[in-house]
């Protein structure tokens, strides 16, 4: 019931803003070591290649979203995170199952402004539940996928 009043706190508002930031971060992290690892189950293009490309991609999103008013102070160090873990990931290795899919359910749990206590209490259940969520993402994304179209793209 007491729900809706939340969002008149000014101050939990503000950390919901941050918090949204920053699991979209890992959400985008994420995203992007799957979709790069299709890309290279489906092409002929070296993982190099497709590790530069991502990183290319992830670079114009960033670059488009620039850095939001309400997304804290640091976002712009777990945006470089992102470039980070691109960077380091060895593509041929990427599986098509839910293993790229490991930045979000943490970034949900660390930000998410809930008592720590709570937190630990139901982490289980939320990483569960992230993951779950990622399910029909991966299935729309391995159906509607163009590889060939991506890789134009960016040529």
């Amino acid at each position: 019931m007491i729900y809706p009043q939340l969002f008149d706190d000014d101050a939990f508002v503000h950390s919901i803003n941050i918090a949204k930031w920053h699991v979209w971060l890992a959400c985008l992290s994420d995203l992007s070591i799957y979709a790069g690892g299709l890309l290279v189950q489906r092409s002929q293009v070296s993982s190099s290649e497709i590790g530069a490309i991502m990183q290319e991609l992830v670079t114009a999103i960033l670059d488009n979203t620039r850095i939001p008013e309400d997304s804290g102070e640091d976002f712009p160090a777990h945006a470089a995170r992102v470039h980070t873990r691109l960077a380091s990931c060895e593509w041929d290795r990427i599986t098509d199952d839910e293993t790229a899919f490991s930045e979000s359910p943490t970034a949900l749990i660390r930000w998410a402004p809930v008592v720590e206590n709570l937190k630990e209490l139901d982490e289980e259940i939320v990483r569960n539940s992230v993951r779950f969520r990622w399910q029909e993402i991966r299935r729309d994304l391995r159906h509607n996928l163009d590889t060939d179209a991506v890789l134009r793209s960016v040529s």
